[in-house]
């Protein structure tokens, strides 16, 4: 008797399926939030798994049809950089600031 087995994915599979990352994949398993196998040390999932993931991460229809949020007669914020905003400095920018201010510090 033949029987039809359901497939298992990997971890890097079922990322991959889920067009996520494979840590974001572990930490959704470790909070409980994508049901799984563990076969020996391996870690697997079923296609149901899956589905019921994807089910469970769907968003409820707004009713809006261009999508924006807010009410109709509401105007739109200007694009752009709104006054008092500033944008968040990178590691190396933050990097090079110190630097330079620790040379400033050790010369004085």
């Amino acid at each position: 008797m033949l029987v039809n087995l359901p497939r298992k994915y990997t971890e890097p599979e079922a990322a991959e399926y889920l067009v996520v990352s494979v840590s974001l994949l572990r930490r959704e398993r470790r909070e409980g939030n994508i049901s799984f196998l563990r076969i020996g040390h391996k870690v697997h999932y079923l296609e149901k798994h899956i589905i019921e993931y994807m089910e469970s991460r769907e968003c409820p229809k707004t009713g809006s049809k261009s999508g924006n949020t807010g009410s109709q007669g509401e105007k739109a914020a200007a694009a752009g950089v709104r006054h008092g905003t500033t944008a968040k400095p990178d590691k190396q920018v933050a990097h090079r600031s110190a630097l330079q201010l620790l040379k400033k510090q050790n010369k004085g």
